[in-house]
């Protein structure tokens, strides 16, 4: 707790310089949700659907970012296509797959989500092992269920 309130005010300061910056908001919002406040982290992930909404543009960054935080809202369709447009834009976008296949984990397509692992697992192996150590660190800490909903 003591290091997710120092990160939160780590994330905070950081806003006060870059205040459009979304992967800072959606950030900041995972650590609300950790320290248990679920209507802000809700707000703040809400902030940055409409900000990344207001883009003339969207590169695959952006999409990622959109597709986690309408999973954390409990928006598993909308989190699925975000995924993919990030996706068919930086196919090398290993911890996005890794959410994709988690967000059709929560709607019941156990089989794709399966499949998706396993390409993400696949493309994590082609990384130095520092790289794949990482990435296989993040998968395993998201959430295996719906842990709040919108």
């Amino acid at each position: 707790v003591d290091r997710a309130r120092e990160a939160l005010q780590a994330y905070e300061e950081a806003l006060l310089l870059e205040p459009e910056d979304l992967f800072l908001h959606k950030d900041r919002g995972e650590m609300l949700r950790l320290l248990g406040e679920v209507d802000r982290a809700k707000d703040e992930y809400r902030l940055v659907i409409d900000q990344a909404n207001g883009l003339e543009e969207r590169d695959a960054f952006v999409f990622s970012q959109l597709g986690w935080c309408h999973y954390r809202l409990g928006n598993y369709d909308r989190a699925m296509r975000h995924y993919v447009d990030a996706l068919s834009l930086n196919k090398g976008m290993i911890y996005t797959q890794f959410d994709l296949a988690l967000a059709l984990m929560c709607v019941g397509r156990h089989g794709r989500a399966l499949r998706e692992y396993r390409f993400a697992l696949d493309l994590a192996e082609s990384n130095h092992v520092l790289r794949r150590r990482g990435v296989l660190d993040v998968a395993l800490r998201r959430p295996r269920k719906r842990t709040w909903g919108g």
